[in-house]
């Protein structure tokens, strides 16, 4: 296979394809982002590890809060993990939040604060990936790395033509070949730039442009008029319904800490109860009918309850997974002493604008709030 793959880039223009990317990003590419314009290998490191299958725009602001309140590695390694969440909030996937904590305090206190150079140490350290440490040793050190993240997959395959219908670990074998080999003997820093700009601007995954694009002359896809069937198909969406039980007392709102695996990990939620996806529909007396007695056997830990009410639906939907939420606010009759019971909190409404709750749990409250 790896001769026919050899046969397979001897025949594309490689040269071309590199040239066209860089020149299209000098052109038009991004080049005024916060984390561009330097050799801070810090910066460099939190830009790559944020931008991990989220989109720039929705990077910046964090990035730029989260340098504000950790400007370098000593200062996030020193940081509580509680600081690190609550800044991470809303951004998503927070294993990496967790990561990126576990990562600074490797550096900070093993290494003296340096970061490895070399492309095995850097695999290495906690969640970075053999892309993410390719981008870091491209931009920091300007080395001839190649990079793999979701817009060059695209790339690849829609200019390529791969047919992606055979195992998904060797057409990632085969991507990865096609990226080193395709890989410009200068200009490493600006071709890398290029390809993330030119999947997230030019060949979305969605209507891409391709009458404006400059690769179109060797593209396979659009030569066969087949943009979309050579990409990966993403796995379906799983539903998941549950309902989150809202109890404020006083100035304190009932949280539960999520456990660290798994989604929202370590991050403050409103206790919930999960539902069977048919029961979901039913926003009527046998709903509440069927939820009434684990309302009250959970409350009863807390309080005598009063009353509850049943608030609209919300969805909220994760890149594997499609939430069907149904709040439901509790009233106490009477509240019994607010003490930390395992991992459930009282936790002062006050202090919530910054505290590292789930994007759902946010929307809820506030909605609460406003009422």
């Amino acid at each position: 296979m790896v001769k026919k793959n050899k046969i397979e880039i001897n025949k594309f223009d490689k040269k071309f394809f590199s040239n066209t990317i860089i020149s299209w990003q000098r052109k038009y590419g991004r080049h005024m982002l916060p984390w561009q314009n330097t050799k801070n290998i810090y910066y460099i490191w939190l830009s790559e590890i944020m931008l991990q299958q989220t989109q720039v725009n929705t990077v910046i602001p964090y990035y730029q809060r989260f340098l504000k309140k950790f400007p370098n590695i000593m200062s996030l390694a020193q940081a509580k993990l509680e600081k690190v969440m609550e800044l991470w909030s809303g951004l998503g996937y927070y294993s990496r939040a967790r990561n990126l904590h576990i990562c600074a305090k490797h550096i900070f206190f093993k290494c003296n604060g340096i970061f490895p150079k070399d492309f095995i140490s850097l695999i290495n350290l906690p969640g970075i990936g053999q892309s993410t440490a390719s981008a870091i040793r491209v931009f920091a050190y300007g080395k001839r790395n190649a990079i793999l993240d979701g817009n060059v997959k695209r790339i690849l395959i829609r200019v390529l033509g791969i047919n992606c219908s055979s195992n998904i670990k060797f057409i990632e074998k085969k991507l990865w070949y096609y990226a080193i080999n395709l890989l410009p003997k200068e200009n490493i820093e600006i071709y890398t730039q290029g390809l993330m700009d030119f999947g997230s601007i030019i060949c979305v995954r969605i209507k891409p442009k391709c009458e404006i694009c400059p690769l179109k002359l060797c593209c396979i896809s659009y030569k066969t008029k087949k943009i979309n069937n050579f990409l990966i198909k993403r796995k379906n969406i799983k539903n998941h319904s549950i309902m989150m039980f809202i109890i404020i007392d006083d100035d304190y709102v009932l949280f539960q800490k999520r456990s660290s695996k798994g989604i929202w990990g370590d991050l403050l939620s409103f206790p919930e109860y999960i539902l069977k996806n048919k029961i979901i529909n039913c926003l009527n007396d046998n709903l509440k009918n069927f939820i009434d007695l684990e309302i009250k056997k959970f409350v009863s830990l807390f309080g005598i309850i009063k009353n509850y009410l049943i608030l609209p639906k919300i969805f909220h939907k994760l890149t594997h997974l499609k939430f069907n939420i149904i709040p439901c606010q509790i009233f106490l009759k009477k509240c019994f002493l607010k003490e930390k019971k395992n991992n459930f909190i009282w936790y002062p409404i006050k202090k919530i604008k910054h505290s590292p709750i789930p994007a759902p749990v946010r929307k809820i409250f506030s909605q609460i709030l406003k009422k």
